[in-house]
């Protein structure tokens, strides 16, 4: 009988020992759940910040893209323009070269840079008949 209240009153100390243990890891296990909880929430919110502040940056990179985009069109048209004009001025330049050399030579002697002041003939300057690439090379005309 001894013997049995004994091992009642073991159980009965390790019942107790253990709930008291029971309650600690359930109160540690609260604790942890709370701590995950607000580590859950604090996250959440970081990635949201981040999520907003991504969303407001890729907003900021497409208008940026959209304006560039602007720029390089518009750069192409400018150039378009400045190539097509270039082009006009050689033929322009053909055309001034052209009409310098038909172009009386009292005129020339005026107007030409080449041969103002100059009285002899163009022609018999350098002792020699001066063919039409040697006449647009004494003329100083850029191609």
């Amino acid at each position: 009988l001894g013997y049995r209240r004994d091992l009642i009153m073991k159980i009965e100390q390790s019942i107790v020992e253990e709930s008291i243990e029971h309650d600690h890891i359930i109160e540690n296990l609260k604790q942890h759940i709370k701590n995950f909880q607000k580590f859950l929430t604090e996250d959440y919110k970081k990635a949201c910040a981040k999520v907003s502040k991504t969303e407001k940056v890729y907003a900021e990179l497409v208008a940026k893209n959209s304006e560039f985009l602007v720029y390089v069109s518009t750069l192409t048209i400018l150039n378009n323009i400045l190539f097509k004009l270039d082009a006009i001025r050689s033929v322009l330049k053909m055309y001034r070269s052209y009409l310098v050399f038909v172009a009386p030579l009292s005129w020339r002697q005026q107007h030409d840079e080449t041969l103002r002041g100059k009285v002899q003939s163009i022609q018999f300057e350098s002792g020699q008949f001066a063919t039409d690439n040697d006449l647009v090379e004494t003329l100083d005309i850029a191609r």
